[in-house]
């Protein structure tokens, strides 16, 4: 049984480290799938190095989150993870068929960000990864108010999984 932790940031991230201190406490082997954007970092197997940065236009930075989700995916498929944490709604929401498909009730949904769920075209794919995970976590009460009602969030991420 390997986990796999994944998030659209590099290896400082503070939230990485609440979900790590809990796989290492359960003795849970796991690999952090990662994006390392400023390439400052040393690269290995699982982490994505390609510069991403605000002043790239709207079509570049979705460009980029499609190449960090194909590469999650090739990693994904093939370490065949028995679970998922994916933190943050910009790396779920390319791809939700991918984890409704092959994860269903076998991840975590850290929610960390409001972001691009906001946007018209992503709300339905938000409903997916919601509906799909075995739980969704948020960082604070006040994202229930920006998130589709009809779901249940658990504040914190302190999760039995």
């Amino acid at each position: 049984m390997r986990y796999a932790v994944i998030l659209n940031g590099d290896l400082s991230a503070p939230h990485l480290k609440i979900y790590t201190n809990i796989l290492d406490e359960k003795k849970i082997p796991y690999d952090v799938i990662s994006w390392d954007r400023s390439c400052n970092f040393e690269k290995n197997e699982f982490t994505y190095s390609e510069p991403s940065a605000y002043t790239l236009s709207s079509y570049q930075r979705l460009w980029s989150y499609v190449k960090f989700s194909r590469f999650i995916k090739k990693l994904v498929k093939k370490y065949q993870y028995e679970k998922l944490i994916v933190i943050s709604p910009q790396v779920a929401l390319f791809m939700p068929f991918f984890l409704k498909k092959n994860y269903k009730g076998r991840y975590i949904f850290d929610y960390r960000d409001l972001s691009i769920e906001q946007k018209k075209p992503f709300k339905p794919l938000m409903k997916i990864v919601l509906e799909n995970s075995y739980a969704n976590v948020i960082s604070s009460p006040g994202f229930k108010d920006y998130l589709p009602k009809g779901y249940e969030y658990i504040l914190g991420t302190v999760v039995k999984y």
